[in-house]
């Protein structure tokens, strides 16, 4: 007891050995997480298993010094889409440190400083099919561009970098089926 006459939560805690599994078990389980969703302070770093045929960790990372982060949830939706589409995806921009996000211009809380994808729209293909292919793979943050598409693992979001009009119905065909 602690000096107000009250139990500490570690003491309220020592006689409960259910609780104590279970909260060694959930440790285990966010430790499990953390190895999975990882910040490397350069791509060479990373030593597990690289599943993603089609993209290069390399291209992925922060262009300015390497830094790369690490979701491979994020990356099997990526390779899913592109393996979908059957046309290579050209990756603007993955993760970004926080200079370099800085000198791009963006926000402090952007999802590049983990994982996102700045994708080019592949010649040939329509925005509609482009973002279809996005969206089935199990993504459903949209920044829509002339030219390319943001897309991270966040859960619905969409705006408009060039014409709303447009990517608004293109967005309301895709998502609101």
């Amino acid at each position: 007891m602690d000096w107000s006459g009250t139990m500490s939560p570690k003491a309220r805690l020592s006689g409960n050995k259910g609780t104590i599994r279970l909260l060694e078990s959930m440790g285990r389980q966010i430790d499990e997480i953390k190895g999975r969703l990882m910040l490397y302070k350069h791509y060479s770093d990373f030593d597990g298993e690289w599943r993603w045929n089609n993209f290069d960790i390399k291209k992925l990372s922060c262009r300015c010094c390497g830094e790369y982060w690490h979701d491979p949830d994020a990356l099997d939706k990526l390779q899913a889409a592109r393996s979908a589409a059957g046309k290579a995806f050209i990756i603007n921009s993955g993760h970004r440190c926080k200079k370099h996000n800085a000198d791009e211009g963006g926000r402090k809380n952007s999802a590049h400083l983990r994982i996102a994808f700045d994708i080019k729209i592949p010649t040939g293909m329509g925005r509609k099919e482009f973002l279809t292919y996005l969206f089935f793979a199990g993504f459903t943050t949209f920044g829509m561009y002339s030219s390319f598409v943001h897309t991270d693992p966040r859960s619905y979001r969409k705006w408009y970098g060039c014409n709303p009009k447009i990517w608004g119905k293109i967005y309301d065909e895709v998502v609101k089926k």
